[in-house]
């Protein structure tokens, strides 16, 4: 199994790529939905193979191939095998939906998904940067044909920003990766781990990335991509990708001697700065995509939080374990519930009572577990992480995590109002009208999805007892109870509920690029016309002294010759006369 392993993990990423050059023959594009569940498959026996191998850790999987560029290095650790399960587990879901969501322009989905999986696989085996550095842009770029796959106004906005943003951060990156390059003398992770760093190459990796995470202020593309894109490529987005900045900090800085530098403690504020920065906005949409897009922006703050604090452990590769295991609860929580969203819209299901009555059951459970729901990984993970983060002692007040919790659970009542009041609606038509085997066959993967949100933290029940997490489970229904309360009371007085667009500062961006562009277009205009009023001055001082000096030049030059002429002529008159008289 070890052997099989080992030639794998150099290549998973590779099928995706292969089949979206296949789809390309006119022959094979009626199979090109069919490619999306072909993509996972070696990714899934790579996975399955290592499960049982107890020292990844110890003892890591690596392949390397000295015919890849520089020489490419690819690891299979406990922490990539975590986030590998995380990748397929949500692309796979996103692949069997495309065949019920995706109704029209099948081989183009198809290709760019295929990509963007590919990218994916790349970036989460990779163990040299180069590597990584490939394997994230190729993911960010391709994810853009996902954004723009409807090609409405607004899917063509979102994708205008998504691509300038993407293309920004992809250019930022690239500097920060070449010059730690130059500086360590190295491209392997596991080495510039260990090294130390200047403080402007670490500032380039940070704002390569912090676009990806959606960072407040440089967040805008993700509210406006979500609700454009199909609603499978929404749940990659949100469960998978924009993960890739906070294990891309955590592989490309160096982890291991952070302790001593002021990034900690800068992570940890901003983690709590972005916990509340999302849910403030997002409780303004009336979108239930574009509320759960600003949901993930909060969630990631989490994530920030946890990186701050484990960069400050001795052993931070451990603390990285507990923020993989919130990477997994999140991806696949919020994967569930963007794809709960296409399936409220699907009046084929909702037309069935059982079917109807199970589905919002479904996105009940998802927003409850989200939300931190007691016996539940919503609240155990944030428990571990709130008991190591005091292990440490970090600063970040605990009633500010709190806090923080109760952002979520409000989000999540606002969502499951905002997805009833649209369920009431007129739905939008699909292909599927009809209640096919087809349709139940993908909306049993979603419940198969519900139920493992429910069921695999206890899997691992033991390392949550050491965590010490029974002891804060029933606090984990306090944010629950004031959220629905807050929500109900809002509503019972009939308050007005407060909006703001998609991309909040987004407004702002456009408000200052607009003046921008109305001053250089002043600029330009007073430019022309003293650059009209200059040559207007120019000619008309060479009408009044250059030309006249010119006519003065010619009639002197006429005298001139008249004198030659007329001496010429004396002088002969000369001569003739002494011939005569001499």
């Amino acid at each position: 199994m070890t052997m099989l392993t080992e030639q794998l993990i150099g290549w998973v990423w590779v099928w995706p790529m292969v089949l979206a050059a296949l789809i390309g023959w006119p022959q094979l594009r009626p199979f090109a939905m069919l490619s999306l569940v072909l993509a996972v498959l070696p990714g899934w026996v790579l996975w399955g193979s290592a499960w049982g191998i107890a020292d990844l850790d110890v003892d890591p999987i690596h392949q390397a191939w000295s015919f890849w560029l520089l020489g490419s290095q690819w690891r299979l650790d406990t922490l990539s095998h975590s986030w590998l399960g995380l990748t397929l587990m949500v692309w796979t879901l996103a692949a069997l939906h495309s065949f019920v969501m995706v109704s029209a322009n099948k081989t183009r989905y198809a290709l760019f998904f295929l990509l963007s999986l590919s990218g994916s696989l790349m970036w989460v085996l990779a163990a040299d940067a180069v590597s990584f550095y490939l394997g994230f842009s190729l993911m960010s770029l391709s994810a853009w044909g996902l954004v723009i796959h409807e090609g409405t106004g607004k899917a063509l906005r979102a994708g205008r920003w998504y691509l300038v943003l993407a293309i920004i951060g992809e250019l930022i990156l690239f500097v920060g990766v070449v010059a730690r390059a130059a500086e360590t003398g190295t491209t392997l992770l596991s080495d510039w781990q260990t090294l130390a760093s200047s403080d402007w190459i670490l500032v380039c990796l940070w704002l390569g990335l912090a676009i990806k995470v959606g960072v407040p202020l440089l967040h805008v593309w993700l509210p406006l991509a979500h609700p454009a894109a199909p609603v499978p490529a929404s749940a990659v987005l949100s469960g998978v990708m924009i993960k890739a900045g906070v294990i891309g900090w955590w592989l490309l800085f160096p982890s291991e001697a952070m302790a001593q530098s002021a990034w900690p403690e800068f992570m940890l504020w901003l983690g709590v700065v972005t916990m509340f920065y999302g849910a403030v906005f997002g409780l303004m949409q009336d979108d239930p995509k574009t509320l759960l897009a600003y949901s993930s922006i909060s969630q990631m703050g989490w994530l920030i939080w946890g990186l701050g604090w484990v960069w400050q452990i001795e052993s931070p590769e451990i603390g990285m374990l507990w923020l993989s295991a919130f990477a997994l609860h999140h991806g696949l929580v919020k994967g569930g519930l963007f794809l709960s969203v296409g399936w409220i819209k699907q009046p084929s299901v909702m037309a069935s009572p059982w079917l109807r009555t199970l589905t919002w059951v479904g996105v009940v459970i998802l927003a409850l577990v989200l939300s931190g729901l007691p016996l539940t990984s919503g609240d155990w993970v944030k428990t571990a992480l709130k008991a190591e983060a005091e292990n440490i002692g970090a600063t970040v007040p605990s009633s500010l995590l709190w806090l923080g919790g109760l952002a979520t659970a409000l989000l999540m009542v606002r969502f499951v109002k905002i997805l009833r009041n649209l369920s009431d609606q007129k739905l939008t038509q699909t292909a599927n009208p009809v209640l096919t085997k087809k349709v139940i066959g993908v909306w049993f993967s979603w419940v198969s999805l519900v139920v493992l949100v429910l069921v695999w933290p206890w899997w691992q029940a033991n390392h949550w007892i050491t965590a010490n997490v029974w002891q804060g489970s029933v606090h984990g229904l306090w944010p629950i109870a004031i959220a629905i309360i807050l929500i109900q009371i809002w509503h019972w007085l009939r308050w007005p509920e407060l909006t703001t667009p998609p991309g909040d500062v987004l407004v702002w961006y456009q408000w200052l690029g607009g003046n921008a562009q109305s001053g250089f277009k002043r600029l330009s205009r007073k430019w022309q016309a003293n650059k009209r009023l200059a040559v207007r001055r120019w000619r008309h001082w060479q009408t009044r002294y250059l030309l006249k000096n010119d006519w003065r030049s010619r009639v002197e030059a006429v005298f001139s010759d008249l004198q030659i002429i007329v001496g010429s002529f004396m002088l002969l008159v000369i001569l003739i006369g002494l011939s005569l008289f001499g």
